[in-house]
C-alpha cells in the first residue's frame, strides 16, 4: 500500500464517520493517522488492516458515542426459588386435599411471585373454575341431570383434574420438576 492508498483509507474513514460531530471525525481520524505515521508500503497496509474497515471503525466509535452512561448500583430484586415451588405446591395440594382453602392460597402467592407472567397466572387461575362449570354443563346435559348432586360430582371432578394439572404445570415451570 503506497502512501496515496493510505490517504484514500483514511477519507473513506472519514466519509464513513459523517454525520458525527467535527471534533470527534477529526480526533478519530487523526488517531488513525498518528496510527500509521512514519509506516510505508506494506507496513502501513498491515497496521491499517488490523485496525479494520473503515466502515467498522466508525460503527465501532458511533457504538461507543452512543452509549448510555453506566447506571449507580441498581439493587437486584432476587426472589427467592421456595417461594414459586411453595405457591405452585399448594396449587397442586388443592387438587388433592383440602381443596378450596389451598387452592386459593396457592393463588394467592402465585399472584405474589414474580415466576409466572401475568397472562400465565390468570390462566392458573381461571382454568379450574373454568372447567368444573363446563364438566357440570356437559355432563348435566349429555345425561340429562336433572338433581344437582349428579352435575356437581363432575363438575368437582373437573376442576379438581384442572387444579391438578395446573399445579404440575406450576411447579415443572417453577423449577420443581426437572
Amino acid at each position: 500500500m503506497t502512501d496515496a492508498a493510505t490517504e484514500a483509507t483514511l477519507l473513506e474513514l472519514e466519509y464513513a464517520l459523517s454525520g458525527m460531530p467535527e471534533g470527534a471525525i477529526s480526533q478519530i481520524v487523526g488517531g488513525v493517522r498518528e496510527e500509521v505515521e512514519g509506516l510505508t508500503g506494506d507496513a502501513a497496509a498491515g497496521r491499517l488492516f488490523e485496525l479494520g474497515v473503515p466502515a467498522m471503525i466508525a460503527e465501532g466509535r458511533r457504538a461507543q458515542r452512543d452509549a448510555p452512561p453506566r447506571p449507580a448500583a441498581v439493587p437486584i430484586v432476587y426472589e427467592p426459588p421456595y417461594l414459586a415451588r411453595l405457591a405452585a405446591i399448594l396449587v397442586l395440594a388443592g387438587g388433592l386435599v383440602v381443596p378450596v382453602f389451598l387452592w386459593v392460597t396457592g393463588i394467592v402467592l402465585m399472584w405474589s411471585s414474580e415466576a409466572w407472567m401475568q397472562r400465565q397466572k390468570l390462566l392458573v387461575t381461571l382454568l379450574p373454575p373454568v372447567a368444573g362449570v363446563v364438566g357440570g354443563v356437559v355432563f348435566g346435559v349429555a345425561s340429562g341431570a336433572t338433581s344437582m348432586p349428579l352435575v356437581l360430582v363432575p363438575a368437582s371432578i373437573a376442576a379438581l383434574l384442572a387444579a391438578l394439572g395446573s399445579g404440575i404445570w406450576l411447579l415443572r415451570t417453577a423449577g420443581g420438576l426437572r
